[in-house]
């Protein structure tokens, strides 16, 4: 069954900037936009490195808003300039953004949209800005916290690890080969290293560390940092080879996508953009789900787009 929705949903895809529009130049009628966060705080710390991010834990940094801020200014031209989806001036009902129930996503989205409609687009009262810079305020929905449209339902997410992921041969076999740098590892950082999900932990702490400029630490080598993180990313890319394992994580959003552009076939629908601002685990169940999975955990601030004519994009921006 989950098959069969998939191809459907790719066939809308790839039909939907071609239809009734066919002999204009200017195709795209309806984009659909997913983001990952841009860069946060890590969740855990190194015991034995105790980091100053400046903010509390898992919240988006300065450098992350940024990140947002300028992914917007790549979509204006992309939406505004090269394919006029949308008006340089925010039209009421023009984007339906929508955010999973965390800081960090909701204040991506809140970024990226500046990165849209910057200071000096937004309405005037008699000749007077409405808002201080002529600021543009653009509506974000936030799912509840019970909601698993954007972010799997983690309980079935992790007993789906344990059942379909941990044993397979391949993450076994990669375990099997760091067990020495596990505990070079562990006595350096002082954090339990005993398998991939422990080296996922600490390689998203380095990460973060290694954007920011931060020393590591002491004991620790450049490559030795470089590898955890490596393992890092291709651990949770792993998670979502499966195009089984990911449509069931990410089913819910494939299939109000579908109805998002079924409603454009229809012409019923109302916006010219839906936005929805997620996490890595939403970009990478997408792409696994639509049998395309990604290689390596998605970048701050990446994203999927599509239609982009006959095919859809995912992109990062690298700073």
């Amino acid at each position: 069954m989950y098959q069969r929705i998939i191809k459907i949903l790719l066939a809308f895809i790839f039909i939907i900037p071609l239809y009734g529009f066919a002999a204009t130049k200017d195709p795209l009628i309806f984009s659909i936009l997913i983001t990952r966060h841009g860069d946060r705080a890590p969740f855990a710390q190194i015991k034995n490195h105790a980091y100053q991010w400046g903010t509390d834990l898992e919240e988006l940094t300065p450098l992350g808003m940024h990140q947002a801020y300028l992914v917007g200014q790549k979509l204006k031209k992309f939406y505004m300039k090269d394919h006029t989806l949308l008006q340089t001036h925010y039209q009421s009902n023009s984007i339906y953004a929508i955010s999973s129930d965390t800081n960090r996503t909701i204040m991506t989205a809140e970024s990226l949209l500046q990165g849209l409609y910057p200071p000096g687009t937004g309405p005037s009262v008699n000749e007077k800005p409405a808002l201080a810079k002529k600021v543009q305020v653009i509506p974000i929905r936030t799912l509840s916290q019970n909601s698993t449209l954007l972010m799997p339902p983690y309980p079935q997410y992790l007993k789906l690890l344990q059942t379909d992921v941990y044993p397979t041969a391949k993450w076994q076999e990669i375990q099997k080969s760091y067990q020495q740098d596990f505990k070079t590892w562990h006595n350096i950082l002082g954090n339990p290293v005993n398998n991939l999900q422990d080296v996922m932990t600490i390689g998203d702490v380095l990460n973060v560390a290694k954007a920011h400029q931060k020393p590591l630490p002491k004991g620790l080598t450049q490559n030795q940092a470089q590898t955890i993180i490596r393992l890092r990313d291709k651990a949770l890319a792993m998670q979502f080879q499966s195009q089984k394992f990911s449509y069931i994580i990410a089913h819910k959003l494939l299939n109000q996508i579908n109805e998002n552009i079924q409603k454009v076939k229809t012409h019923d629908q109302r916006y010219k953009l839906i936005y929805y601002s997620g996490h890595d685990l939403t970009l990478l169940a997408i792409m696994g789900a639509l049998n395309l999975p990604l290689k390596q955990a998605p970048d701050y601030a990446s994203f999927i787009q599509f239609p982009d004519f006959d095919t859809f994009e995912c992109e990062s921006l690298i700073l």
